[in-house]
């Protein structure tokens, strides 16, 4: 693990997740989670997802979800965060406008 640099591997996000290597792959498969590599054993994670990876054990855990409902969930939840990021990025603008006196 190479957290200093924020890269962790399959098996460290694994290990720090408690999610197993099958449904790791099938997020990134899906595009839950980014990784930078040309496969499963030399994919490179950022800190990002293993917020991601504990929030699909969570979802998993407490809902006792198969992987293809938790992969339809992260996504939309991904979507919503967006969104939300956007529609804050959207009033900052439009404050910002109005204070300019337009």
């Amino acid at each position: 693990m190479n957290g200093q640099q924020g890269q962790f591997t399959l098996q460290d996000i694994c290990r720090l997740s408690g999610l197993n290597e099958e449904h790791l792959t099938e997020f990134v498969a899906h595009g839950i989670i980014q990784a930078a590599g040309e496969g499963p054993h030399s994919w490179v994670f950022d800190t990002h997802a293993i917020c991601i990876a504990h929030r699909a054990r969570r979802l998993q855990q407490d809902l006792d979800l198969e992987a293809t409902a938790l992969i339809l969930i992260l996504d939309l939840l991904t979507q919503r965060e967006q969104l939300e990021q956007e529609n804050l990025s959207l009033q900052q603008q439009l404050q910002q406008f109005l204070a300019e006196g337009f």
